[in-house]
């Protein structure tokens, strides 16, 4: 039996039997994600053969490894003859799975990224791996799309910089450190742009009277560590 609690209360015991006959009855129905999870115990071995490793194409194997962020998978897959070029949308849905949910203190972004890039699966834009890892608060990845091409005043979709547009956001710590590595990459704080504003009036105007400025003005002095 196996006894749980949830905010303190008791929950109802659940025979181990009945789990397992659940996990297994999991696998018979979805072998590849029961897999790829690695959330269902009971599974035995890989469901991946060279004959199946690109089925289906619009989500294939490998995006879906990829949006669990299972490299050891990513990586057996690729060995099994895998071709990322057969997944539909890709190369762009790789890097939107990859970044999607990122949290900043993830470690192995970079790791993801490299892989791409050994390959061959590229994004045809370098400022479209800063728009995501932005988006996601992927610290590692925008100082790693920085490092590989792109550009620090690069524009998001509603045409404003992409320094202007983090600090028209409720400013949490992370991102202080992208405004720090976008100033440090070249992104001026001052420079006004077509709606006659600058990041730097943006951010004094709606964070000037919080704590938040401090931390603020020392991200748009300071260059990265």
């Amino acid at each position: 039996m196996l006894v749980a609690s949830c905010n303190g209360y008791a929950v109802q015991a659940v025979p181990r039997y009945v789990l397992s006959q659940a996990w297994r009855d999991q696998c018979k129905i979805d072998p590849v994600g029961s897999y790829i999870s690695g959330s269902y115990a009971p599974c035995v071995g890989s469901p991946f053969t060279r004959s199946n490793v690109n089925k289906p194409a619009h989500n294939c194997p490998l995006l879906q490894a990829t949006l669990a962020r299972r490299l050891d998978v990513f990586d057996e897959l690729i060995g099994l003859g895998a071709s990322p070029a057969l997944c539909d949308g890709a190369p762009e849905r790789f890097y939107s799975y990859m970044l999607d949910g990122c949290s900043w203190e993830r470690k192995e972004d970079e790791a993801w990224l490299n892989r791409f890039q050994e390959l061959n699966i590229r994004s045809p834009s370098a400022d479209g791996i800063l728009l995501l890892a932005i988006k996601g608060n992927c610290v590692r990845s925008v100082k790693w799309s920085l490092a590989h091409g792109a550009h620090a005043d690069a524009k998001n979709p509603d045409g404003h910089e992409v320094l202007y547009g983090v600090v028209s956001q409720f400013m949490i710590p992370v991102h202080f450190q992208i405004v720090n590595l976008l100033v440090a990459a070249g992104a001026d704080p001052k420079k006004i742009g077509s709606n006659g504003d600058s990041p730097f009036e943006k951010g004094r105007r709606l964070h000037g009277n919080s704590i938040a400025w401090k931390e603020l003005e020392k991200a748009f002095s300071f260059p990265s560590q």
